[in-house]
């Protein structure tokens, strides 16, 4: 019996060491990560966390984030990639596709992941990721656009969510108020964002879609655009009305960029705010106290509703040579417990569809947003989609700040928007 037991703890002991020794020949990995989300509240912590969980599993590979604020991403991957110094997997969405397309950055993963697994994306955010027939990003989150609203401010004053322009302004009124009786202003209905870049492009353009005007479209084999036309001008004119006309947006405006648009609403001081659903997580992660007291709805339409999946992910880079490993992350990503935490907390709508009965998806702050995915449109892949919200938000900025009236802004952006898509032809 002894002789067994010796033999036992012997056999024990030489597997351990085996067991070691191949942990310790075993490759270590360094997976390097060019993410904007590390810059946000809660974003970055559940993104670290769920890396840290994959090392855990996976002991010899570790990951080293590099982050940009959002507003500064698109000129930190440029940089890096006219560099040479790309990060392995870096993120990526439906608005930047286009400008990863032109730097040549992006590795098919089409052949990295069985035709089952793909199938179960949501098709258009999977169409979103892809360019040319080539799947150039894994999708990960999307983030529906929606009008994001005080629902007890709402209830106080007896509103219904707005249907129509003219209703969304109403409200807007009602909902600006001195609420400390000093004579001054405090409240306002909508927080606006008005910038000329991806900031606000990416939340002006479905409204601009709600007026029947597309900022840029695909026909006939060439790309085309509706800037100048009748409801272009309208549609425009009707935005910087918020500002220069009916006074429901906040002071300053045209410096106002989604981090300050959201923190007006986490400070109470504004009422209404287009955008995606991940300001929800950015917001309760701030203000606690809010849950319960938000709720979603259309975009107000002049002619229809619209919204955009804004649809984000990880490329990995065709330069890597990490590619494997880069994808069997991302399949963790997309596991279920993983996914729905994200979503929990950052309120992050998911892409694939055997997730969408969660019931966090049915809860009133987040219905809106889910909504929104069937009546989204098509994100056009123009590559000078980023030169687009330049061009157009000079347009609202001018009737914001009175240099043009609405006829000469108009006219210098059909004229500019014209070029702009001859010189990608």
């Amino acid at each position: 019996m002894k002789k067994f037991v010796c033999f036992v703890l012997a056999f024990a002991l030489v597997c351990t060491l085996l067991s070691f020794a191949g942990a310790e020949s075993e490759e270590k990995v360094v997976i390097r990560i060019l993410s904007s989300q590390q810059t946000e509240n809660p974003e970055g912590s559940i993104e670290k966390s769920i890396s840290d969980a994959y090392t855990a599993l996976h002991p010899n590979v570790t990951f080293e984030y590099i982050s940009a604020k959002s507003n500064e991403y698109i000129k930190k991957l440029q940089a890096m990639g006219t560099a040479g110094d790309m990060a392995d997997m870096f993120q990526n969405s439906s608005n930047n596709l286009p400008t990863t397309v032109d730097l040549d950055l992006c590795f098919d993963l089409t052949g990295l992941f069985d035709a089952a697994y793909l199938d179960g994306l949501q098709p258009q955010m999977r169409e979103e990721a892809s360019y040319g027939g080539e799947l150039l990003f894994m999708p990960t989150q999307s983030l529906p656009m929606a009008l994001l609203y005080r629902d007890d401010w709402f209830q106080e004053e007896g509103l219904q969510p707005p249907e129509t322009w003219d209703d969304f302004i109403a409200c807007a009124q009602a909902l600006t108020k001195d609420t400390d009786g000093d004579g001054v202003i405090d409240r306002y209905g909508f927080a606006m964002i008005a910038t000329k870049d991806s900031s606000a492009g990416t939340r002006f353009l479905p409204i601009l879609r709600s007026f029947g005007c597309r900022e840029v479209y695909f026909e006939d084999g060439k790309w085309k655009t509706e800037v100048g036309s009748d409801a272009f001008k309208l549609a425009c004119q009707t935005f910087a009305d918020l500002d220069v006309k009916y006074h429901v947006v906040q002071p300053g405006s045209i410096e106002t960029s989604y981090s300050e648009a959201a923190n007006l609403l986490v400070a109470n001081k504004a009422a209404m705010m287009i955008t995606g659903s991940n300001a929800l997580g950015t917001i309760y992660a701030q203000n606690p106290d809010l849950k319960g007291k938000l709720a979603t709805c259309a975009i107000p339409a002049y002619t229809t509703h619209t919204s955009r999946l804004g649809t984000l992910g990880y490329s990995i880079y065709k330069g890597s040579e990490k590619k494997d490993v880069c994808a069997d992350y991302l399949r963790f990503f997309l596991e279920e417990n993983n996914a729905l935490k994200w979503t929990e907390i950052s309120y992050r709508v998911p892409v694939r569809t055997e997730y969408y009965g969660n019931l966090i998806l049915q809860e009133k702050d987040m219905k809106g947003f889910v909504d929104g995915i069937e009546s989204a449109y098509a994100w056009p892949q123009f590559l000078g989609i980023a030169k687009t919200y330049e061009i157009i938000g000079s347009v609202y900025q001018a009737l914001i700040t009175g240099s043009m009236d609405i006829d000469t802004a108009s006219e210098q952006a059909r004229v500019a928007m014209e070029e702009l898509i001859e010189s990608y032809e």
